[in-house]
């Protein structure tokens, strides 16, 4: 579990260090930090606890160890890394969604409480590191003037109004 954890920190950190530039603020690294923190206490911490503990000592000693490495660990990376809106939104979405989904496939494949454990800790590790990778152009101010905004539209093409009614006739289904 050690090196599984070791390995996991370093991938984490060269996959966000060859990320390069855009716009970072102080604030958007707070807030990163905050909430891979958050996470580290709600989600990494009790699952790094269960994965590996046999006795409340080891559980407690565990529990502390992620929760506090996370804080941490996201700190160092903010630090090498610029973190826009895009990154710190997806690093935290796809955390969750990836721990989640880690969760149930273990869960499906009949796997016990610590392996349940584990891999919610690799999916949501995991999903933070993809979340930095994809989050490289990503922002959160929705699609680009000129853009397809909805599947079979083209760009520059106005929306027709609709009249209200929903009509049944095969001639307006399009």
């Amino acid at each position: 579990m050690r090196r599984l954890s070791a390995f996991l920190l370093l991938a984490w950190t060269l996959a966000a260090s060859q990320l390069a530039g855009a716009q970072a603020s102080p604030e958007l690294r707070q807030r990163f930090v905050r909430d891979q923190t958050l996470l580290g206490l709600t989600t990494y911490g009790p699952a790094l606890a269960v994965a590996t503990s046999d006795d409340a000592v080891s559980f407690v000693a565990a529990y502390l160890v992620m929760s506090g490495g996370m804080f941490f660990a996201a700190g160092e990376v903010t630090r090498h890394v610029p973190i826009t809106e895009g990154r710190q939104l997806l690093a935290t979405g796809l955390s969750v969604r990836g721990a989640g989904q880690a969760v149930a496939i273990a869960s499906q494949s009949g796997a016990g409480i610590r392996e349940r454990a584990a891999a919610l800790l690799v999916g949501g590790l995991g999903g933070t590191a993809a979340g930095l990778v994809l989050g490289t152009g990503a922002s959160s101010a929705g699609p680009r003037p000129g853009s397809c905004s909805a599947p079979g539209r083209r760009a520059g093409r106005p929306r027709r109004r609709s009249s209200g009614t929903i009509s049944l006739s095969p001639r307006r289904w399009h």
